[in-house]
C-alpha cells in the first residue's frame, strides 16, 4: 500500500503537479469572476423589480383618475348603480407616499411627485367634489343643465390632462431606466455564459490531465494492486463509497437528515441543512426533529410517522414550516421515508426550500387581483352603457345594430361574472374571505334566491319548484348561502331542457339541514366526476361548452360551504339529471 502511495506521489509531482496547480488556480479565478458577475446580475434583477414596482404604483394613480366616470354617468342620468369607489385624498396620499419611498434616490422623480399634490387637490376640489354634488342632486331628481355639466367635465379633463402629463413623464423616465437595466442584465448574462464555458473547459482539462496520469502509470498500478490483499481492497472500497456518499449528501442543495424512529433525535444532517437553518452541526445532532417544525409536539410527530412504520404508506410528503436558528421560519416541502433495519430502522428526511415558490405564488395572486380590479371598473361602465343601448333607453336601434349590441352586452356580463369569480377565488386562497355566521331561516333564503333567479330560469324556459320545510334554523352567513344557491340554481336552469323543472327540497336532520337542487338535464359524465369541484373545470362536451361559464362556480361553492363548517356533494345518473346538495349545521338553541 505504501509503495502504491509513493509511486502515485512521485509520478504525480514530477509530471502533473505544475500544470495541475496552474489549472486549479485558473479555475479558482474564473469561478470568482463567475460569482461576481452572478452577484451583479442579481443586483440588476433587483433594480428591474424595483422599477416594475414604481410603474405599478404610477398605474394606481391612473386608476384613481378613472374613478370619475361612474360619477359623471350618475350626474347625467341619476343612476348610481355603477358607482364603485370614489377616489379620495387618502387614496392619493397612500400611493404618493409609496412612490416617494420607492424613488427616494431620484430627485427629479421626487419633484414630479410633489408637484402632483396641488394638481390632485385642484382636481378633487374643483371637479370631483362638485361632480359628486351634481350626482346627489340628480339622484333626487334635479338633473343639472347639460351646459353646466359639460363645462365641469371640460375643467376636469383639463386637470386630468395635467396630471396625466406628469405621470407620463415619470413613466417614460422609469421605462428608460428599465431598458438600461435590461441591457445591463443581457450583457452580464453573456459574460457569465462565456465564463461558465471557460470553467467547463478548465474542468475538462483537469480531468484529462488526471486521465493521462492514470494511463501512463496503469501498468505499475496494476502490478502493485495485485499484491494487495482482497480484504484491504474491499475495506478501501467501502471507505471510498462512504466518503463519496457523504460528499454527495453534504453538497446537495436540499436539506437531508436522518433520525431515530423511537427517540426522534437527529443522527445525521448534511451541510445544506446546516447552512439553511443556521444551526451548527454539533447542535443539530441529537436535536429532536419535532422541535424544528413549527407548532408540532412529540406526540403529533409520532402520530404522523405511524403509517410509515406500519407500512401503510411507503412515504409521506407535505409542506411544513421549519424553525431556523435566528428564530425565522423557512417553508419547505418535506419528504419522509422509513428505511427498515435490524431493530426499528431509520428515518430519512429530505426538505426542499420553497420560499421562492411561495413568493412567485403571491406575485401571481397579486397580479391576478390587480388585473381583475383594474378591469372591473371599466367593464362596469361598458356594461352599463351597453345595457342602456340594449334596452332602448337611449334611442331606437335597427335590427342588425340591436343584435350586435345584445351580443356585446351578453359578453360584457360574462366578463364581469368571470372577474367576480376570480376575485372571490383570490379572497379564498389568500384567507381574506370573511364569514359572518348567525342563525338564519334557510327556507326564507331559498325563496329569496328562487325569486332572484326566476327571471334567469325563465330565459331557459325552466320552472323552479320548492318542497320541504325545515323547522331548525342554520348557523351560516346568509350572503354566502345566497351566493351558493344562485350558482346551483343557475347551473340547474342552464342544463335543464326547455319546459323542464328544477326541484329544490329542504330536509331537516338532527344536527344539520340539507338543501338539494335537482335538474332534468343530461347528468354528469362519469369521467368528469372527480374534477367537478376543481377550479376552471367544465365537462368536455359540446353541450356543456355552449352553456358558457367560468369553471370557478362549483369550486367557490365548495370553499364557501366548508368555510361555514358544512358539506357539499352531488349525485348523478347519466341521462337522468344531476342532484347537487349541501348541508349546514343547525343553529344552537337560544334560551
Amino acid at each position: 500500500m505504501m509503495e502504491l502511495i509513493t509511486l502515485f506521489k512521485d509520478r504525480f509531482s514530477r509530471q502533473l503537479m505544475g500544470p495541475f496547480l496552474v489549472l486549479t488556480i485558473a479555475l479558482g479565478i474564473v469561478f470568482a469572476l463567475v460569482t461576481g458577475r452572478y452577484a451583479a446580475l442579481m443586483n440588476a434583477q433587483d433594480s428591474r423589480i424595483h422599477t416594475y414596482q414604481i410603474l405599478t404604483e404610477l398605474r394606481e394613480i391612473e386608476v384613481l383618475l378613472s374613478g370619475d366616470r361612474s360619477l359623471a354617468y350618475c350626474a347625467a342620468t341619476g343612476d348610481n348603480a355603477f358607482i364603485d369607489h370614489i377616489p379620495t385624498d387618502a387614496d392619493f396620499v397612500s400611493t404618493q407616499s409609496e412612490l416617494l419611498e420607492l424613488t427616494s434616490e431620484d430627485i427629479q422623480q421626487q419633484r414630479r411627485l410633489l408637484g402632483l399634490t396641488p394638481l390632485w387637490q385642484a382636481w378633487q376640489n374643483s371637479y370631483l367634489s362638485p361632480l359628486q354634488a351634481l350626482c346627489n342632486q340628480s339622484i333626487q331628481g334635479h338633473k343639472p343643465q347639460s351646459e353646466h355639466l359639460a363645462a365641469l367635465r371640460d375643467k376636469g379633463k383639463a386637470l386630468q390632462s395635467s396630471i396625466h402629463t406628469e405621470l407620463t413623464a415619470m413613466t417614460e423616465a422609469e421605462n428608460l431606466s428599465l431598458a438600461d437595466r435590461q441591457a445591463e442584465m443581457l450583457r452580464l448574462k453573456q459574460i457569465a455564459g462565456r465564463l461558465l464555458a471557460l470553467s467547463i473547459a478548465l474542468v475538462v482539462l483537469l480531468g484529462l490531465s488526471f486521465i493521462i496520469f492514470v494511463v501512463k502509470t496503469s501498468s505499475q498500478l496494476k502490478q502493485l494492486n495485485h499484491s494487495l490483499s482482497g480484504e484491504i481492497v474491499e475495506h478501501n472500497r467501502a471507505l471510498h463509497e462512504v466518503s463519496r456518499f457523504k460528499h454527495v449528501l453534504d453538497n446537495t442543495l436540499d436539506m437531508i437528515f436522518m433520525f431515530d424512529p423511537v427517540s426522534l433525535r437527529i443522527n445525521y444532517a448534511n451541510r445544506g441543512m446546516v447552512d439553511r437553518l443556521g444551526y451548527p452541526n454539533a447542535e443539530l445532532i441529537g436535536l429532536p426533529v419535532f422541535q424544528m417544525q413549527t407548532a408540532t409536539s412529540e406526540q403529533q410527530y409520532h402520530e404522523r410517522i405511524k403509517s410509515l412504520l406500519t407500512g401503510e404508506h411507503p412515504w409521506l410528503s407535505d409542506e411544513v414550516i421549519l424553525e431556523t436558528k435566528q428564530a425565522g421560519q423557512l417553508p419547505v416541502e418535506l419528504f419522509l421515508q422509513h428505511i427498515p433495519g435490524d431493530t426499528t430502522g431509520l428515518f430519512i428526511g429530505i426538505a426542499r426550500d420553497i420560499s421562492e415558490r411561495h413568493r412567485v405564488d403571491r406575485m401571481k395572486r397579486d397580479f391576478i387581483s390587480t388585473v381583475s380590479h383594474e378591469l372591473r371598473t371599466p367593464l362596469t361602465s361598458i356594461r352599463g352603457a351597453l345595457s342602456l343601448l340594449a334596452d332602448g333607453l337611449v334611442e331606437e336601434l335597427s335590427g342588425q345594430v340591436k343584435h350586435m349590441i345584445d351580443i356585446a352586452n351578453f359578453n360584457s356580463e360574462r366578463l364581469v361574472l368571470l372577474i367576480n369569480d376570480i376575485l372571490d377565488m383570490e379572497k379564498i386562497e389568500s384567507g381574506n374571505m370573511h364569514f359572518s355566521p348567525r342563525a338564519v331561516d334557510l327556507e326564507l333564503l331559498t325563496r329569496q334566491s328562487m325569486e332572484a333567479n326566476s327571471a334567469y330560469a325563465a330565459e331557459y324556459g325552466v320552472h323552479l319548484k320548492l318542497s320541504g320545510k325545515p323547522v331548525q334554523k342554520v348557523l351560516a352567513d346568509p350572503d354566502r348561502v345566497l351566493q351558493v344557491l344562485a350558482n346551483l340554481l343557475s347551473n340547474a336552469a342552464k342544463f335543464s331542457p326547455r319546459g323542464g323543472e328544477v326541484h329544490i327540497s329542504l330536509s331537516p336532520a338532527t344536527d344539520r339541514v340539507r338543501i338539494t337542487v335537482r335538474d332534468q338535464g343530461p347528468g354528469i359524465p362519469q369521467t368528469f366526476r372527480g374534477q367537478i369541484f376543481q377550479k376552471f373545470s367544465q365537462a368536455d362536451t359540446s353541450d356543456s361548452r355552449q352553456k358558457g361559464g367560468t369553471g370557478l362556480g362549483l369550486s367557490i361553492c365548495r370553499e364557501l360551504i366548508e368555510g361555514m363548517h358544512g358539506a357539499i356533494g352531488f349525485e348523478s345518473t347519466p341521462g337522468d339529471g344531476a342532484e347537487f346538495w349541501f348541508e349546514l349545521p343547525v343553529a344552537p338553541a337560544t334560551e
